[in-house]
């Protein structure tokens, strides 16, 4: 059975593709416009791949950065989608809920399929019956994460940065990246007039892919906190290092589940902080420690 926890993680590494495949595509770009790289023949006649190059790269990648974002939006909402159906599996009782039990689902259709199928079909009728009352994109997952306990509170510049992100794809894929009246009453921030090109630099994409990153890390520190994880607490007593300052706290996915790593700071040497815990925790494995080196911890 899928753990909740891990779409989060293969979300983070699905994202560095992402920014890796645009930032590989234009180097190779650039190298092209420039002649200092001979791509594969061209794929047939009339085709000029040098002269494609040029335009690309002067106009600073455009084909490369349309796929780039709109492979990113549908990264975050499948991520989403995957880990609502992973977090009801695991606790099934949420579909004795309200919102679940207003679907209208045809009952031999939901006994055909197996537990995980029936699963994705519930959570797509979810978000089908949402659609009057939130409207596609970031509003609409965070109804689906709120439906099945975990919705949250959405930083602010993180939520307008989701839904330009959502509305510029709409313009990539439907509109062939021209603004229209709806993107301008959406993204009233946005300076293209109807009817203009809505252009996204290279470096737009990385800040989009930083604070979508950020918003799959609140969902992670939603769920996490569901199952009874808090970062706000400090260590344990015997995780507690003799006059070490605390520096911070970082979550981890392992095959058992999420967990908490708590960094602090001391002017030891790494054998003396190893043989304080030998000593102090029970079970003590040195196996599963990496040790930096010598020197200070």
């Amino acid at each position: 059975r899928p753990k909740p926890w891990d779409e989060l993680r293969v979300f983070t590494d699905t994202s560095s593709d992402i920014l890796d495949m645009a930032w590989l595509a234009m180097s190779v770009i650039e190298q092209t416009a420039k002649g200092s790289y001979v791509p594969l023949p061209e794929p047939g006649e009339g085709t000029n791949l040098r002269a494609f190059a040029l335009r690309q790269h002067e106009q600073q990648y455009p084909l490369v950065v349309e796929q780039a974002l709109v492979s990113l939006w549908g990264c975050i909402e499948a991520t989403i989608e995957r880990t609502a159906v992973a977090w009801v599996q695991r606790h099934p009782e949420l579909l004795s809920g309200k919102a679940f039990s207003r679907l209208r689902v045809r009952a031999g259709e939901l006994l055909s399929l197996d537990e995980r199928d029936r699963t994705c079909l519930l959570i797509e009728e979810l978000d089908r019956s949402l659609a009057d009352s939130c409207p596609a994109g970031i509003e609409r997952l965070e109804a689906v994460l709120s439906a099945i306990d975990l919705g949250g509170k959405l930083d602010g510049k993180i939520r307008d940065a989701l839904v330009e992100l959502y509305q510029i794809r709409n313009l990539y894929v439907h509109k062939g990246g021209l603004a229209d009246r709806h993107f301008k009453r959406i993204c009233p921030w946005r300076q293209e007039r109807v009817g203009d090109p809505v252009r996204v630099l290279p470096t737009h994409i990385y800040g989009y892919s930083i604070l979508v990153t950020r918003y799959a890390h609140m969902v992670q520190e939603r769920l996490f906190e569901r199952l009874g994880i808090c970062f706000n607490e400090s260590p344990p007593d015997i995780l507690k290092y003799p006059n070490a300052t605390a520096v911070g706290q970082v979550a981890r996915m392992t095959d058992a589940g999420p967990s908490c790593i708590f960094v602090f700071k001391t002017g030891d040497t790494v054998s003396t902080v190893l043989d304080y815990y030998k000593t102090a925790l029970a079970n003590w494995s040195e196996q599963s420690v990496k040790l930096p080196g010598p020197g200070p911890a």
